[in-house]
């Protein structure tokens, strides 16, 4: 009875009974918006709430992958209107019809239960973080327990890390996403971001755009 109690609260942590598995979760994002001081942060506290929305139920990495397939994603390279420097700027060409809206970086990690891991379900937060002294005091044998078995998480993959650049330009309302050193990942395995947004206002298709 008290496994089945212990199994039941850790399928209903992980939102997802199908499996136990852990979960992927963010380390970081930022957005800087370019223009004036003004309407910069106007720009960034509309991209926090509008990625916020997006991303409130995703705490199943799976739901990730083909987020926003709509927004074309360039990587080491960039459409005709757009430039790239050697030191990764880019830059729109007058009369291309691109607008650059500004910088970002996003990074992911995996989850580790003795440290207050920055999960994006708030959910999982408020299951994990009162767990989190146990392993302490019990010098790491309570994540052996299965309760704890969700508050583990695994890299982000790289298809999930296109989904979350794609989904960050929506909520930037950019419709195109370059990376100018790529997406950084660790055999297949997504890590980090770094890159520019940027808004398409010419209706020509694109050109050279990663799937």
């Amino acid at each position: 009875m008290f496994l089945r109690l212990v199994l039941a609260l850790a399928c209903g942590a992980s939102l997802g009974c199908a499996t136990i598995a852990p979960r992927a979760h963010l380390n970081g994002m930022r957005y800087s918006p370019v223009g004036e001081l003004g309407r910069a942060d106007a720009a960034r506290a509309d991209f926090q709430q509008a990625i916020a929305q997006q991303l409130h139920a995703l705490d199943e990495s799976e739901q990730l992958v083909g987020l926003s397939p709509e927004v074309e994603l360039y990587e080491r390279n960039v459409p005709p209107g757009l430039t790239l420097s050697d030191f990764g700027e880019v830059a729109a060409t007058p009369g291309g019809g691109f607008e650059v809206l500004g910088s970002f970086t996003v990074s992911a990690a995996h989850g580790f239960p003795m440290l207050f891991n920055d999960y994006t379900s708030v959910g999982r937060k408020a299951y994990c973080y009162w767990q989190t002294p146990l392993t302490w005091v019990t010098l790491g044998v309570w994540m052996a327990v299965p309760l704890n078995y969700p508050c583990w998480s695994r890299w982000l993959s790289r298809a999930e890390g296109i989904g979350l650049v794609r989904a960050m330009a929506k909520a930037a309302d950019a419709n195109v996403v370059v990376l100018p050193w790529g997406l950084a990942d660790r055999e297949e395995s997504f890590y980090r971001a770094v890159g520019v947004f940027v808004r398409r206002h010419a209706a020509s298709p694109p050109v050279g755009a990663s799937r």
